[in-house]
């Protein structure tokens, strides 16, 4: 077998491999290797990295629920005022290029 035949049949079973692996453990190997990357940060921060990291998030996870309470606040005023409620998930998505815009008539 020479090289490229061996480069060929090596992408023909990663992808054998890739279309038959499960999702569920797709999930896990990547859970694992960020598991394993944050454990790497951690032993190489330092003390003072560690604190800023820490704060980041709690600054990220304060902001996230005052948005959360913000949009449930507007909900509830917009179901007071007899607004009609859109359900995002119920909204069409359109994959298709907008028509396109006649041109004026020359002159």
């Amino acid at each position: 077998m020479t090289i490229e035949e061996a480069k060929e049949l090596e992408i023909k079973l990663s992808n054998d491999i890739l279309n038959n692996i499960q999702l569920s453990l797709v999930v896990q190997i990547v859970s694992s290797e960020a598991r394993r990357r944050a454990k790497e940060i951690i032993s190489e921060s330092t003390e003072e990295q560690l604190t800023e990291m820490k704060e980041k998030f709690e600054k990220a996870e304060a902001e996230a629920a005052e948005a959360a309470k913000k949009q449930e606040e507007a909900q509830a005023n917009a179901a007071q005022d007899g607004a009609p409620q859109i359900d995002p998930a119920t909204v069409p998505v359109i994959d298709a290029a907008p028509a396109p815009v006649p041109e004026p008539p020359a002159e």
